[in-house]
């Protein structure tokens, strides 16, 4: 629960506010680690991790406000202009109230598009609002993930993250926006998922690792005797 905890920190949360969200739950105590070790070595690398997702995140939104719409199309990181719709086709675990078809209004995704499954973006409507503001007047943009991209491939399959993520389909239905790639969430996840399993396993005192290689010894004596 933990490990989900962090990995379900928001691309606009600053690294400062973060961090002290994982102090305060650690100083609550509410997570169980079997020793003291395991406890010190997921608070560090989980804290390095969620950093190095931010400081990506960041940069991108920076890159995203400051950087003409046409550069960030050559460099594979924009779509500036995606029609969203419900999800009518593709794997039936993608139809969802919260998930939309985000099709280009050209026909196909460019070719020189960097977009892949796992990757977090900012959906803004109208296109020509500000990627990474909550809401500004008319403009509104919100966080997603991208669960599939159909082929040859023309469209995206986004999960909305946040206050419409179960509405979104009904509420930006026809509507145009803007898709700019934010971070890929899948690194960030392995990460926390290979320290969870590694600070979650019990370390075995020397004579518990000699009993249990005592018991899988005659374990394999055994299978041998039936033979």
């Amino acid at each position: 629960q933990l490990g989900q905890l962090v990995g379900a920190i928001g691309l606009r949360t600053t690294q400062q506010n973060a961090l002290s969200f994982l102090a305060m739950v650690d100083a609550l105590g509410l997570p169980q680690f079997p020793s003291f070790g395991a406890h010190a070595y997921f608070n560090r690398y989980s804290r390095w991790s969620i950093r190095e997702f931010l400081s990506d995140a960041e940069s991108a939104v920076n890159s995203a406000q400051s950087m003409p719409t046409s550069t960030l199309e050559r460099l594979g990181v924009c779509i500036p202009a995606m029609e969203a719709g419900p999800v009518d086709r593709g794997p039936p675990m993608n139809c969802g109230p919260g998930n939309l078809l985000l099709t280009p209004t050209m026909g196909q995704l460019p070719s020189s598009h960097g977009f892949q499954r796992g990757d977090w973006l900012f959906v803004t409507f109208p296109p020509s609002g500000t990627p990474g503001v909550d809401k500004v007047g008319d403009s509104e943009s919100m966080e997603a993930e991208v669960l599939s991209i159909l082929p040859p491939p023309s469209a995206l399959v986004v999960k909305i993250v946040g206050k419409y993520a179960l509405v979104a389909a009904e509420q930006f239905s026809k509507q145009v926006c803007r898709v700019d790639r934010v971070a890929n969430h899948v690194t960030c996840g392995r990460q926390l998922t290979a320290l969870v399993t590694l600070c979650s396993t019990v370390d075995l005192k020397p004579e518990e690792v000699e009993a249990q290689k005592k018991e899988e010894s005659e374990k394999g004596k055994g299978k041998k005797g039936k033979k």
